[in-house]
């Protein structure tokens, strides 16, 4: 497997599922705000060490107080 997506992470959780998969890099993108029972459910994208990847920040969308969301933008190349 390359790529593994979880959705709903909850913030609490976030460095207990940065050694969940060994040989992956995990990438999140934290909510600025959460309706669901005051915690945060930012969503993970875990990514195989070994390939060549980057974040592509300069893509991201940015959330208001009108329409809050997360994303991530990720340029992975399989060798």
């Amino acid at each position: 497997m390359i790529v593994l997506v979880l959705s709903e992470i909850w913030t609490y959780n976030v460095q207990l599922y940065q050694n969940l998969f060994f040989g992956y890099e995990l990438y999140y993108d934290l909510p600025t705000a959460s309706n669901v029972m005051l915690v945060e459910l930012p969503f993970g994208l875990f990514v195989k060490s070994r390939l060549s990847h980057c974040v592509l920040d300069q893509y991201k969308m940015t959330s208001s107080d009108v329409c809050q969301f997360e994303n991530l933008r990720m340029e992975v190349i399989k060798d």
